[in-house]
């Protein structure tokens, strides 16, 4: 990933539902050189963060991370990864994410 680059990679395309509890695969980018090589995950309704998903390190800035979908209220969310050690530094998916 070139320039200060940060990308949630999958999920990303076309219409998402996920089921409280299942388990859900998050595949991600960032160039170390900037964001470093620790990632965080948060699911974020249409205000705020409500619930942090974990933490995953690649030193070559690419990776796979299975998560646990938390018992949140049913609607409409998204996921942002960010770096750990610059947390201004995060992306969204393009999509929406419906957890039922």
């Amino acid at each position: 990933l070139k320039g200060r680059g940060i990308k949630l990679v999958d999920p990303n395309l076309g219409a998402i539902a996920w089921e409280r509890g299942s388990r859900q695969v998050l595949h991600w980018e960032i160039n170390p050189t900037f964001g470093g090589k620790y990632v965080g995950f948060q699911l974020w309704n249409s205000v705020r963060n409500i619930y942090n998903m974990g933490v995953d390190v690649d030193p070559d800035g690419e990776g796979v991370k299975y998560i646990r979908v938390p018992s949140v209220k049913p609607g409409n969310y998204r996921v942002r990864v960010h770096s750990v050690e610059d947390p201004s530094i995060w992306a969204e998916g393009d999509k929406t994410i419906k957890i039922k």
